[in-house]
């Protein structure tokens, strides 16, 4: 297989596509509904290219900080991390929320160890997991796409 200086190709044994990702995200607690994508930019002179997945969640209104465990941040996460793209994630994961008036993305991923250390907290509605901090806790994109059975048996929402 030919790889381009810069490209990362997805492996066939891990990751997964924007929609199992969507239908994994809707089996967690207090999710209502999801959107996963990947958006691509373009910037420099250059014409260099960068993809971030992009993760919107609408959640049960009575969510709230207390009410998501750390271990469904960090299955949100590493489905971020696991979507299949045309080239690596070097943007990160976007990652926001609708429907929770109660609740702050940025408190939670910073809760769950998502913010490098000496960062300002990420906002209250949408944040972005820089991919410098998910390859150091999930490893090379892409993740393996977390499984029902990985977020029961770390408490996932309990």
């Amino acid at each position: 297989m030919l790889v381009l200086p810069g490209c990362t190709p997805a492996s066939a044994a891990r990751g997964q596509t924007p929609e199992d990702a969507k239908e994994y995200l809707r089996t967690l607690p207090g999710i209502a509904a999801a959107e996963v994508s990947v958006e691509q930019s373009t910037s420099g002179l250059d014409a260099s290219n960068s993809n971030r997945a992009l993760i919107i969640l609408t959640l049960e209104p009575e969510s709230t900080n207390e009410t998501i465990a750390d271990s469904e941040i960090d299955a949100i996460v590493q489905t971020g991390w696991s979507v299949h793209a045309s080239r690596e994630l070097a943007n990160g994961v976007g990652i926001g929320v609708r429907g929770a008036p109660d609740l702050s993305v940025g408190k939670l991923l910073q809760r769950s160890g998502w913010v490098e250390e000496g960062a300002a907290v990420p906002g209250r509605t949408s944040a972005i997991v820089p991919a410098s901090l998910l390859r150091e806790r999930l490893g090379e994109w892409p993740a393996a796409a977390p499984t029902a059975m990985q977020c029961r048996m770390s408490s996932c929402g309990g």
